[in-house]
């Protein structure tokens, strides 16, 4: 018998619940889905199954998502929290980031969200382009000094790692192997101290 894939989705608006259930239902992987109208509800739940992933509003009732992450990033670090808003206010984008979050899907922006749910499970991270251009000029008008030490190819990379693009496809766009990026993105991680996107993304914008 196949395996499930846990996916919460803590959400309050039941368009974007439906939303959700349309998507992901009746995937080969079968995703298990698991909806909470709010961070209290999910805490307060009894029954929490050891999740792959979780998709977390921002602006709710009381408790906010980034609050939730926040928890979750300390008492769950396993878990996978990814920012599912229609929010764009930079400050709530970068704390987000900061505290744990490892993609931000704009609501609207939003096409194939079992695509997207597969990429997030093979551990590969999106950010919706709306989002990604304000992470990149964020960190674009205040550089930290590890960026000097990057080549001009590192920082080409670099800027499609913060787009959201994996390693298969930054081989695409600049036509070198899938090997020749990988390495590249180690030279990276080394140069700027970091092990994960996530921690590339937060230092950007720390």
């Amino acid at each position: 018998m196949q395996e499930l894939i846990h996916i919460a989705i803590v959400e309050d608006q039941e368009v974007y619940r439906n939303f959700a259930k349309d998507q992901l239902s009746g995937q080969p992987e079968n995703f298990q889905l698991h909806f909470f109208t709010s961070p209290e509800a999910f805490l307060a739940s009894e029954d929490h199954e050891d999740y792959q992933l979780l998709y977390v509003d921002l602006k709710m009732r009381d408790m906010n998502g980034i609050e939730l992450i926040q928890q979750l990033s300390i008492k769950r670090p396993d878990w996978k929290c990814v920012v599912f808003s229609s929010l764009m206010s930079d400050d709530q984008i970068f704390e987000s980031l900061k505290s744990g979050a490892i993609g931000y899907l704009f609501k609207s922006e939003i096409q194939n969200l079992a695509d997207i749910t597969r990429v997030f499970l093979s551990g590969g991270s999106i950010i919706s382009p709306s989002i990604a251009i304000r992470v990149l000029k964020n960190f674009q008008a205040a550089p930290p000094i590890e960026l000097s030490s990057l080549s001009k190819r590192e920082k080409q990379i670099l800027d499609e790692l913060v787009k959201g693009r994996n390693a298969e496809q930054i081989s695409d766009t600049f036509d070198v192997s899938v090997h020749t990026v990988r390495t590249q993105i180690r030279s990276i991680y080394r140069k700027m101290q970091v092990s994960t996107r996530v921690e590339l993304i937060r230092k950007m914008n720390g």
